[in-house]
């Protein structure tokens, strides 16, 4: 029963739904050091892995004029503070958008090795977002909605997680579309 739950959370998480052309999904590896994972494969944590690390599923809904956010990490300090940025790859931004404040929940993982499913605790944002919700400073050269949803999905955006007691404890992974195939 525990290995369905399991297989379910991760299709819920990798967004393998049936999804609109104006709908695209992006994700994010988030880790405090290089990023382990190519583009669009979003990397989950083993079990008993105790480095402060997690995922985000960004949602862009043209049609709508939205941007959902799903952000879970493991392993996080005790104070949270998320949000998403604007910036070429290998620089960094200004913050978009700030999350909502983060709840306490936990998620199911299997530990491939021994094909156990494991309840781990976790700490999750989300929130959904209309375009005229965002914090643009005056000087991006962002001009309208419609940039925001071209750089984001243009992978020029990143996602960071840090401690509000300690900002050098910070996890961050840049958002790209997801690769085919990938689920």
């Amino acid at each position: 029963m525990m290995r369905g739950a399991t297989l379910a959370i991760l299709i819920a998480l990798s967004g393998a739904s049936t999804i609109s052309a104006e709908t695209i999904v992006l994700a994010a590896s988030l880790t405090s050091g290089a990023p382990l994972s190519p583009p669009g494969v979003v990397i989950f944590p083993f079990v008993g892995d105790s480095e402060f690390s997690g995922w985000a599923t960004i949602t862009v809904d043209a049609s709508s004029r939205t941007v959902s956010y799903r952000v879970t990490v493991v392993n996080a300090p005790s104070a949270l503070a998320g949000s998403l940025h604007l910036a070429p790859s290998g620089t960094t931004g200004p913050a978009l958008l700030n999350f909502v404040r983060p709840m306490s929940t936990s998620i199911v993982l299997n530990n491939f090795g021994d094909d156990v499913c494991y309840s781990v605790d976790a700490v999750s944002f989300e929130g959904t977002v209309r375009a005229a919700d965002f914090v643009v400073p005056s000087d991006q050269v962002i001009g309208s909605a419609d940039d925001i949803f071209a750089a984001i999905l243009d992978g020029q955006s990143y996602v960071t997680v840090a401690s509000v007691t300690n900002p050098g404890t910070a996890i961050t992974g840049r958002v790209v579309r997801k690769a085919d195939g990938v689920r």
